[in-house]
C-alpha cells in the first residue's frame, strides 16, 4: 500500500497510527536504499546516489523479504510521488527537463508487484495547511521545499506523478484512494484504515 502526498499531508503520522493499531508493517523506499548502501560501506548521499540504479532492486528485495517474514498482511510504504530533481538520490548531478521527477522508483514498485497486490493512496492537502503542520516541526522548516512556496510548487507535480504511476501500472478502481487530508487527522486515518482493510 503506497501512501504519498506532499510534506504535511499526514503520511507518516497515518502510517504510524495504523501500524500501532493494526500491526501493519511500514517502510520507506529511500530509507531502504540508504540502509542497503550503508551495509556496503557507503556513508554519504553522493556515494549512494552514484549507485542508486544498482541499489534500488536489492533494496526492493530486502523490503519484500522482510515483509514476507513478518506476521503482517499489510505493508504501508510511506512515500512521495514527486521530488525535487536537485534532491533526487538517483540523478547524481544529471540534468533533467523538469524541476520535479518521480520519487517513488518504478523498479521498486515493479518488484513489489511481483509478490503482492499493489494499491495506491494519495493524501491531498492544501499547501497552506501542510505548511502550518510542518511549522510544528522546527528543523524541517529550514528545508526550502517545506516552506509555503516550496509546497505550492511541488503539489501539482505530486498529483501528476501519482497519476503517471497508476497509469503505468494500470491500477484502477478498488486499488486507488484519494483522501482529502485537509480534514482532522482521525477522519483521515479512518478513511485510509478502512481502505486498507478492504
Amino acid at each position: 500500500m503506497f501512501i504519498g502526498g506532499i510534506h504535511g499531508a499526514g503520511k507518516t503520522s497515518c502510517c504510524k497510527k495504523l501500524s500501532q493499531e493494526f500491526a501493519h508493517d511500514v517502510a520507506k523506499q529511500r530509507h531502504a536504499v540508504i540502509a542497503l548502501g550503508k551495509t556496503m560501506g557507503l556513508d554519504s548521499w553522493e556515494e549512494i546516489g552514484c549507485k542508486h540504479d544498482k541499489l534500488i532492486l536489492p533494496a526492493a528485495e530486502l523490503v519484500t523479504n522482510n515483509f514476507l517474514k513478518s506476521r503482517s498482511d499489510v505493508l504501508l510504504v510511506d512515500c512521495h510521488y514527486a521530488i525535487s530533481a536537485k534532491k533526487a538520490l538517483r540523478l547524481n548531478g544529471k540534468e533533467v527537463d523538469s524541476p520535479f521527477i518521480p520519487d517513488l522508483d518504478y523498479t521498486f514498485v515493479a518488484k513489489m508487484a511481483e509478490n503482492f497486490r499493489i494499491r495506491f493512496i494519495i493524501l491531498r492537502v492544501e499547501p497552506i495547511i501542510g505548511y502550518k503542520r510542518i511549522r510544528m516541526r522546527p528543523l524541517e522548516v529550514l528545508n526550502y521545499f517545506n516552506t509555503l512556496e516550496g509546497l505550492e510548487e511541488i503539489e501539482p507535480f505530486e498529483t501528476r506523478h501519482y497519476h503517471l504511476m497508476i497509469n503505468h501500472f494500470e491500477i484502477s478502481g478498488s486499488d486507488l484512494l484519494v483522501v482529502d487530508s485537509n480534514k482532522k487527522f482521525d477522519s483521515v486515518t479512518a478513511l485510509v484504515g478502512n481502505f486498507v482493510l478492504k
